[in-house]
C-alpha cells in the first residue's frame, strides 16, 4: 500500500545526508577520515556498522542503488551528528588543535631564522586556516 506519512518523511530526511557526503568511495573515505580525526568513529558506530561501512567503501566506487543509500544513510547521519556535537565547534577546535599546529609552525619558522613568526600565535585567521585545513583538508 505504501508507507505511512511519518515513515516517508523519516526516509526523506535520512536521504538528505547525501547532500553533505557524496555517495562515492572518496566521499565515504573522507567522512571516515574526519570521524577518526574527531574521535567519533568508534564512539558513534557499533563494530557491525563500522564493518559494513568499510565493506561498502572497499567494494563500491559510486553508490547508485537507492536501497544501499537508504541502508547506509543512518550510519552516515550518525557520524555527521557525532562530529557536529563533539568536535564540530570550530572555536573549540581552534583553541585545541589549531593553536598546537600554530605553535609547531612558529617553532619551525623560528628555527629557520624567522623571529617575527612569533606573531602568528596571535593571528586568529592563521589559526583558523590551520584548523580548517587539518579537519577538512581531505575534502579540498
Amino acid at each position: 500500500m505504501g508507507l505511512p506519512i511519518e515513515e516517508k518523511l523519516f526516509k526523506e530526511d535520512l536521504m538528505s545526508v547525501w547532500c553533505f557526503v557524496p555517495p562515492t568511495r572518496d566521499g565515504l573515505v573522507g567522512l571516515k577520515r574526519r570521524a577518526l580525526r574527531f574521535g567519533v568513529w568508534v564512539k558513534a558506530l557499533s563494530e557491525d556498522m563500522r564493518k559494513y561501512f568499510n565493506l561498502v567503501v572497499s567494494v563500491v566506487d559510486k553508490i547508485r542503488s537507492v536501497v544501499l543509500k537508504q541502508i547506509l544513510a543512518p550510519i552516515v547521519k550518525r557520524l555527521l551528528e557525532a562530529m557536529k556535537n563533539l568536535g564540530g565547534d570550530l572555536n573549540l577546535m581552534m583553541r585545541t588543535v589549531g593553536l598546537k599546529l600554530a605553535e609547531k609552525n612558529v617553532q619551525l619558522a623560528i628555527s629557520w631564522g624567522n623571529f617575527l613568526a612569533i606573531k602568528w600565535l596571535n593571528d586568529f585567521r592563521f589559526i583558523r586556516y590551520l584548523t580548517v585545513m587539518h579537519v577538512y583538508g581531505d575534502m579540498f
